[in-house]
């Protein structure tokens, strides 16, 4: 569970990332459409954002026609195309409840970002009907490339390389020591 928001129409909102089924991988029938994606950060629209801080992906889709069970979800992927990372809400256990024709839904998928330096794209796509093991019945739509963002490591955060921060404790102890000799 959670909440469910559904959202008006704003001058200004739909209109904030141009979204083209055009891109490789993507497909969209007349069910919904993909009004726009951000990534953001402290609440305000951001292109890059800082490793090991809260970061929101932000979707909004509106729905042409009746669905029952919708699910939205995103990927993170690789300047290759590689997932790093894929959700979507049914997946997470959230249920956006049935929707009609005319709903718009906004969906906030918030985290502390793992990741390391470099660029991303983000993968948006739209299921209708929940199954067992987290998977969805029928695609609905599917935008690749739908937003693009960086990550820069903050001057404050430890060093690490790598694809995702583990975040490891670290502890030691001394087993043994051995004696200094000192010599008049």
């Amino acid at each position: 569970g959670g909440d469910v928001t559904v959202v008006e129409p704003q001058a200004g909102l739909l209109d904030q990332v141009e979204v083209s089924a055009s891109t490789l991988g993507s497909y969209s029938g007349q069910g919904a459409v993909l009004e726009s994606v951000e990534v953001l950060q402290d609440g305000r629209p951001a292109s890059a954002v800082l490793t090991n801080t809260a970061m929101t992906v932000r979707v909004c889709v509106r729905f042409n026609d009746s669905v029952r069970d919708p699910h939205v979800g995103f990927q993170v992927r690789d300047p290759r195309g590689e997932v790093i990372y894929r959700t979507h809400t049914h997946g997470l256990g959230h249920s956006l409840g049935d929707v009609q024709s005319g709903d718009i839904l906004e969906v906030d998928y918030s985290f502390e970002n793992r990741l390391t330096n470099g660029d991303y794209t983000l993968t948006v796509g739209v299921g209708a009907g929940g199954k067992l093991g987290g998977k969805i019945a029928d695609a609905v739509l599917r935008q690749q490339d739908a937003a693009s963002f960086s990550v820069v490591r903050s001057v404050e955060d430890d060093y690490w390389d790598g694809i995702t921060n583990l975040q490891p404790k670290v502890t030691s102890r001394r087993l043994a020591a051995v004696a200094s000799s000192t010599q008049s």
